[in-house]
């Protein structure tokens, strides 16, 4: 992976992150980190004090004064980092989580619809939403670390070099080999996690097929979980196959990791044997002062270097985050507030999700206020995909859509969709109340009841509504409550129905809006849309014909293009595609 904008400028972008959200820890961590690298020097100072005491011409009551001062020390100093590490730090940790999701899930507002279409993209952004906040923490704590452990490095090296300068030496040497045997580890590590993203994904994915109610009944009417078993087998498969391949690289910079450290205990305790009886230059007090300041600095030294190997580890992870974060929408977005709905023209408008694919191919059509537009015809005839590009979730790819008889690039995208009310073919309820659900928003109560109330009686709900415990407080879904609502197709798209009663839209769009309804519930919808939407614009997208009857134009599409357009009567006459579907829909009512 590529560091594009450097360790250092990536340290500094997740940094003024933390600090824009919890400044004050930030400082309070930097401030631990100074005083725990105090804090592990004072057991080597200390003990080169108690040993000279000890040994020269000091009385018993010096040192028990000296014990304890340090007893003291010990016990305030134990106190301020149990309150801070389990009661202040979690808070703040809390806290930054809290606001870091908070900036991310705005971010993923802004998101293109077509980056969910690129796999490469969404393996980032899955990383972004999981890794963010653990990088950020990790950012600060070893700044901290740094801290702690270059102060603590600077007073053991005095001790070190004051007792033994060739166990410093030593001490350097072999920090550094141990360092360079654990970067490569951490490169092999980050290939390794790299590599396993995308087989994770899938993981998750084919575990989740399991684990929810939306995929149960197809799951076990049919075979279809043997093959979803099987990929997930042969899934597991390529992930241990990963571990392996990666686990066996990284053995071989372990070995002599773990064999150099196992052997540094006796060549130390060699080294200081000899200059004690060979040599006669150490003392027994010199002895113990040494031993401990030896691991002391090799410690500090290895952690010192390590920290820096991880800060590059750190700013490749964030690589991938700030890329998320500073993704920009192809989107073009005006600064121009949507006016009411007049009219929207769609001029040669061609578009292909894939560039070698076009799902629209030069499609021209004009869409007046107040008038009611039918659009029909086959799957995969691009009438779903003409909803996306008049909602400009995407830009089409050869020529413009105008709104008002401006190019809706002009218009802030937010203010332009909010003149537009939807109900998709592929809706979802959420795991909120039934009053959330409608007005997709925070339900105020006595402000909002009454708007709540009249969409779900357009919508055809209100015989169902009387029968829920809590009204339209009542919870849908049994994703977190054990009481909540599962509701039944039908009822599922009353709820995204009503959405479009509880707003006055200028335009309402409607995907198959009847597709899970009952005749007699069918019939009462269009019924309340035709009362309700009297003076507003209307599209329907509709297999079922019969809804197309009174409508001022129908467009037919196939194949991407509109093949036909004209009244309901128009169509008839010309015996043409529409007039085959709609004979044949009528036939089966004879």
């Amino acid at each position: 992976m590529q560091n594009k904008y450097g360790t250092i400028l990536n340290i500094c972008y997740v940094l003024k992150i933390a600090w824009k959200c919890v400044p004050s820890y930030i400082i309070w961590e930097m401030l631990y980190g100074i005083f725990m690298g105090l804090w592990g020097s004072v057991a080597i100072v200390f003990t080169q004090v108690f040993y000279e005491n000890l040994f020269g011409d000091t009385d018993f009551y010096k040192i028990l004064r000296i014990l304890s001062f340090m007893l003291t020390i010990t016990v305030v100093f134990h106190l301020w980092i149990q309150w801070y590490l389990n009661v202040y730090k979690p808070q703040k940790k809390q806290l930054l989580n809290y606001k870091v999701n908070k900036i991310l899930f705005r971010k993923n507002i802004e998101l293109d619809v077509n980056c969910y279409n690129n796999p490469e993209f969404y393996n980032d952004f899955v990383w972004a939403m999981s890794e963010c906040d653990t990088q950020i923490i990790g950012v600060i704590e070893s700044i901290s670390n740094t801290f702690q452990h270059i102060i603590a490095l600077l007073i053991s090296s005095g001790v070190m070099a004051s007792v033994s300068p060739i166990l410093s030496i030593i001490a350097i040497l072999t920090s550094v080999i141990h360092i360079v045997l654990q970067n490569f580890w951490i490169k092999s590590d980050l290939e390794r996690r790299t590599a396993l993203n995308p087989l994770n994904r899938k993981n998750n994915y084919y575990e989740h097929l399991y684990n929810t109610p939306d995929y149960a009944k197809e799951i076990r009417i049919s075979h279809v979980s043997d093959i979803i078993f099987d990929k997930y087998i042969e899934n597991l498969k390529q992930i241990k196959d990963t571990h392996i391949k990666y686990n066996t690289k990284i053995l071989k910079y372990i070995i002599p990791f773990n064999l150099m450290s196992g052997i540094m205990q006796p060549i130390v305790y060699g080294i200081l044997f000899y200059q004690i009886i060979v040599l006669k230059t150490l003392s027994i007090a010199s002895l113990a002062i040494a031993f401990s300041a030896f691991w002391a600095l090799r410690y500090r030294i290895q952690n010192v270097i390590d920290l820096i190997m991880r800060y590059h580890q750190h700013g490749l992870y964030i690589e991938r985050i700030r890329k998320y974060m500073e993704y920009k929408s192809d989107i073009c977005s005006g600064f121009l507030a949507a006016p009411e709905f007049k009219s929207i023209e769609l001029k040669n408008v061609s578009f292909g999700y894939h560039s070698e694919k076009t799902v629209l191919n030069n499609v021209n059509m004009v869409i007046n206020k107040g008038e009611k537009i039918a659009i029909v015809g086959y799957n995969g005839a691009g009438k779903s995909t003409l909803v996306n590009l008049i909602l400009h979730l995407y830009n089409p790819d050869e020529g413009i859509i105008l709104y008002n008889g401006k190019n809706i690039n002009e218009y802030d995208v937010n203010s332009f969709r909010l003149r537009i009310g939807v109900v998709f073919q592929d809706y979802r309820i959420f795991a909120l109340s039934l009053a959330e659900n409608v007005i997709c928003d925070i339900y105020r109560n006595e402000l909002d009841e009454d708007r709540v109330m009249n969409a779900l009686k357009n919508a055809c709900f209100e015989q169902k509504l009387y029968t829920l415990p809590n009204g339209i407080n009542s919870e849908l879904t049994k994703e977190f409550y054990s009481d909540g609502i599962n509701l039944s197709g039908g009822e599922s798209q009353k709820i995204a129905l009503s959405r479009i009663f509880s707003y006055p839209y200028d335009l309402i769009i409607m995907d198959e809006p009847s597709a899970a309804l009952d005749p007699q519930s069918e019939y009462e919808l269009n019924k309340n849309i035709k009362k309700y939407a009297k003076d507003k614009t209307v599209v329907i997208i509709s297999h079922r014909l019969s809804t197309t009857c009174d409508m001022d134009r129908i467009y037919m599409f196939e194949n991407g293009a509109i093949v036909e357009r004209g009244t309901h009567s128009e169509l008839l006459e010309k015996e043409g595609k529409y007039a085959y579907i709609f004979n044949l829909q009528a036939d089966k009512y004879k």
